[in-house]
């Protein structure tokens, strides 16, 4: 610290941690079990769905989040909802450090996605390519039941998720709490 009252403010270094390294300069607080972070930010070395410091991967993610009345007014009315999606949509890309046996999990989250998207679009489709259209509706409802079920069992446990995304912070939904102290502690 300077005695200089015209010299440049000063900040201090983010703290060191023998064991882990990397991690630009960031702002992140905890809001309950979640993370506030800077969209820019830089994570530390640490895998931030198990805590370990053995990071094998690092991968780019892209966050989404839409004001929940979206979702709403899709039910009510699709066109004007999808609209107010695509108009009201923000995002963070960001990089996530993944151990490697998270990093199989995360792949694993990814292709099961879409096989739900596939499952969801034989259910509804298929019926109708094999001509009976009386077992639309049965093929509707399993498809979307299988979509909900994979989704919600396997795909969610494997990702983060955001729950909110301004212009400058995106709050994370997901990150073991070792990671997290690891990040608060590196924070400015």
């Amino acid at each position: 610290m300077s005695d200089n009252p015209y010299a440049p403010p000063e900040s201090e270094a983010a703290p060191a941690d023998p064991e882990v390294d990397g991690g630009g300069r960031y702002h992140a607080e905890q809001d309950g079990d979640n993370l506030v972070i800077d969209k820019t930010a830089t994570f530390p070395k640490v895998c931030l769905k198990c805590g370990s410091k053995e990071v094998t991967s690092f991968q780019d993610h892209l966050f989404q989040y839409n004001p929940p009345y979206v979702f709403i007014l899709i039910f009510l009315c699709t066109l004007p909802g999808l609209i107010a999606m695509l108009v009201l949509r923000k995002t963070a890309k960001m990089v996530i450090p993944l151990c490697s046996e998270c990093d199989a999990r995360w792949r694993s989250g990814k292709v099961m996605a879409m096989v739900g998207i596939g499952v969801l679009l034989l259910g509804i489709l298929g019926p109708y390519f094999l001509g009976s259209p009386e077992m639309l509706l049965l093929g509707f409802l399993v498809g979307i039941g299988a979509f909900l079920a994979i989704i919600f069992l396997k795909v969610n446990p494997a990702m983060l998720r955001a729950r909110k995304i301004d212009d400058s912070r995106v709050t994370i939904i997901g990150i073991h709490p070792d990671a997290t102290r690891v990040i608060l502690k590196r924070s400015l």
